[in-house]
């Protein structure tokens, strides 16, 4: 079983923990919204852009406990065209829990 955990983690960071807590780490999986301002990355909200850095936010969850991480890209959620790679990049051997992507798969070979 799992438990996705979104604006809630945004909210208040302590919570994860006690999730990790009273459900365990393997169960919570943090869920970050992910949405291009210029050249940057920000994290998405409620239709809103925040000033907060996906990575930074990810490692942050980790540490609190989360036991995986859900990575939508907004862009490219819905287009059928492959992933992000610019996105993937960033993160791409950064943690140290599963990195689930989700937002752009067009077929398998994406």
């Amino acid at each position: 079983d799992k438990i996705s955990i979104n604006s809630k983690a945004l909210e208040d960071k302590d919570f994860i923990s006690k999730a990790a807590n009273r459900f365990g780490s393997q169960c919570i999986v943090c869920s970050i919204d992910v949405k291009r301002k210029g050249d940057q990355f920000c994290v998405y909200d409620r239709g809103n852009l925040l000033e907060k850095n996906p990575l930074e936010l990810a490692l942050e969850y980790e540490k609190k406990g989360a036991g995986e991480l859900l990575l939508t890209s907004v862009d490219f959620e819905g287009k059928a065209k492959g992933y992000d790679l610019e996105l993937l990049k960033i993160f791409q051997n950064k943690l140290k829990i599963p990195l689930i992507i989700n937002g752009g798969l067009g077929n398998p070979s994406d």
